[in-house]
């Protein structure tokens, strides 16, 4: 896959202690947050991740339905 390509990050589930499966996350992995609303990757479903930005799946939503509703903010 092409650094440049976007692709879909799975989260994992919010561990209430550590485990094999947080442990064995890259300080990146741990460190990754939607560029958007700064959410963490372990609060989210999924994380679309670009080579330049992350997306968590709420804020996907949230700008899709502005799109698709062709309405300002506000």
């Amino acid at each position: 896959m092409d650094d440049d390509e976007p692709h879909i990050i799975p989260a994992p589930k919010p561990p209430r202690r550590p485990t094999a499966a947080t442990r064995s996350l890259s300080p990146r992995a741990r460190n990754t947050r939607c560029s958007f609303c700064d959410k963490p990757l372990s609060d989210a479903r999924a994380m679309v991740k670009s080579a330049t930005a992350h997306i968590c799946d709420e804020c996907i939503q949230r700008f899709r339905s502005l799109v698709k509703d062709d309405t300002p903010p506000g």
